[in-house]
């Protein structure tokens, strides 16, 4: 262990470094001026410089190189764990998985070294304003809802993002290199398997909701129409995020033109909503599901936050987590029993004269829509497909930026039956590629599809449907934070998958679970 020392100040430069970086995106997407952001991205720019520097560039690959796995088998003691459920075995011996938390802090820390390593350090620092740049163009356009304005600056996110691929390599599939940074291993060729199935019997089973009597009915009560005071429901979100169990003193909800969730450490995980004044339900289920990525976060042990380790191990993973609540819990008629009352006074002009079984339905109730985050569960995937395909041909050489609002058309047409009317309800609804986020989107279907599992498991466990209505989500969160909030990134998602439920990944629980859910609602007499 003769170099640990060393090597844990420089984590905690390069902690230091991530924080304050995300300190600033956090701020340039809540509360900054406009008019700051060029100048925010010279600020990013310079400190993804000395980021880079100091991971790559300052003797830590060698100083990690140096040391000995046996060192540290050896020198860390029992008192140096702190997780909650290691083995006694684990204990005893100061291990997890055979070895230790600091030598699994050094592997994470060296993986990143080799990938961040093989960008050329001008690079890198340029994409970071291009990034930035690509945030406020997408901004303007979507105010003009004009893609023209928005296009130039994608072609340069685009070409900078085929560029890293080469830097990065691959063994079949260009995109396969964008995909490995949110999902570790996930390949095309085992999403286009995963999306043949749900493309397979989701799309039939669609059909067969949208020819239903009782979803038509619902439909045409229109409930949850009307007119949401941002102030009212402002303090409506505080109630619904302190009932479900965030925790305030660890966090803190913002406002966003794009829901999000921002993780600094386990004490400070933070949620944005943004307010629709005709649409109560966009806020409602954008919190539940930034408050799964919260919780997430603030649940990751002490031991690792903060640290390389300190953050989920995948996107999909992540996904997982917020979805649940959104979904199986959010969406679920037990959670809403012990505080419909309050929805209904909170917004009497639209619930007073609405009974909890129409409430229920109308939150779940399936519709061939525009804008992904406001999708329903059964043509959520369907949207995430749009994505999925358009991505894959971008990185394929196979579609030009030109060609991208024709083409979002099209599959929307053939996946969900309808065109968007404009391109803000289209081809520039979300953020993501504006920040160069491609290969995240196919991370929110699996997510979906890892939370059915999970879903599965936990009900072995706990009464999900009792605790829910009786508004205790102890036992809830707490399977979750001891099977997969805790260990950070000390286990893959294929370890977390199966310690957790016994088996490796298998998506007939979530296709299981759509159809029976929405068979249930809709087409059972």
């Amino acid at each position: 262990m003769k170099n640990w020392k060393e090597i844990e100040q420089k984590m905690q430069t390069l902690d230091a470094l991530q924080h304050a970086m995300n300190k600033i995106l956090y701020d340039m997407e809540t509360i900054a001026p406009s008019g700051a952001i060029p100048k925010i991205g010279k600020t990013l720019e310079t400190l993804s410089g000395i980021y880079y520097y100091e991971l790559v560039d300052n003797g830590l690959l060698a100083l990690i190189e140096a040391e000995k796995e046996a060192d540290y088998l050896e020198a860390i003691s029992i008192d140096a764990i702190e997780l909650d459920d290691l083995s006694r075995e684990e204990k005893a011996a100061g291990t997890f998985f055979g070895t230790t938390i600091e030598w699994d802090m050094m592997k994470e820390l060296k993986r990143e070294i080799q990938k961040i390593s093989k960008i050329p350090a001008d690079s890198y620092r340029a994409f970071q304003e291009l990034s930035i740049i690509g945030h406020a163009k997408w901004l303007e356009a979507k105010a003009a809802n004009d893609f023209a304005i928005f296009a130039p600056t994608l072609k340069k996110i685009i070409a900078y993002k085929k560029q890293y691929i080469e830097y990065q390599g691959y063994d079949q599939h260009p995109y396969d290199a964008l995909l490995d940074d949110y999902e570790p291993g996930l390949t095309v060729t085992e999403l286009d398997i995963f999306f043949s199935g749900l493309r397979e019997k989701i799309i039939p089973f669609l059909k067969k909701i949208n020819a239903s009597e009782k979803m038509q009915a619902i439909t045409d009560k229109k409930i949850g129409e009307g007119f949401f005071l941002q102030a009212k429901q402002e303090e409506f979100m505080v109630f619904l995020a302190k009932y479900i169990g965030y925790d305030f003193n660890r966090g803190q909800l913002g406002i966003s033109a794009h829901p999000f969730s921002q993780s600094f450490s386990n004490d400070d995980a933070r949620i944005t909503t943004r307010y629709v004044e005709h649409d109560i339900y966009s806020s409602i289920f954008s919190i539940l599901h930034e408050f799964g990525h919260a919780i997430y976060e603030q649940n990751i042990a002490e031991k690792l936050t903060m640290t390389p380790l300190g953050s989920g191990i995948s996107m999909g993973i992540h996904e997982s987590q917020s979805r649940f609540y959104e979904n199986m819990i959010g969406r679920s008629e037990s959670f809403w029993n012990p505080i419909y009352p309050a929805i209904q006074a909170f917004f009497p002009d639209s619930f007073a004269d609405v009974c909890l079984a129409d409430f229920i339905a109308s939150i779940n109730l399936v519709e061939q829509s525009f804008i992904r985050v406001e999708a329903d569960e059964l043509t959520y995937p369907l949207h995430i497909m749009v994505r999925y395909e358009i991505e894959k041909k971008l990185f394929s050489d196979t579609l030009t930026v030109e060609q991208l609002p024709e083409a979002w058309n099209t599959l929307m047409m053939e996946y969900l039956g309808i065109t968007p009317a404009n391109v803000n309800e289209g081809i520039l609804q979300d953020i993501h590629w504006s920040q160069g986020y491609f290969g995240y989107f196919p991370t929110y279907a699996l997510g979906s599809a890892y939370s059915a599992q999970f879903f599965e498991a936990m009900k072995r466990e706990v009464d999900v449907e009792k605790d829910a209505r009786d508004g205790d989500f102890t036992a809830i969160t707490s399977f979750l934070a001891r099977n997969i909030h805790q260990f950070g990134k000390l286990k893959t998602p294929k370890e977390l998958m199966i310690d957790t439920t016994g088996e490796a990944f298998n998506p007939d629980y979530y296709i299981d679970y759509l159809i029976e859910k929405y068979s249930t609602l809709f087409l059972n007499k």
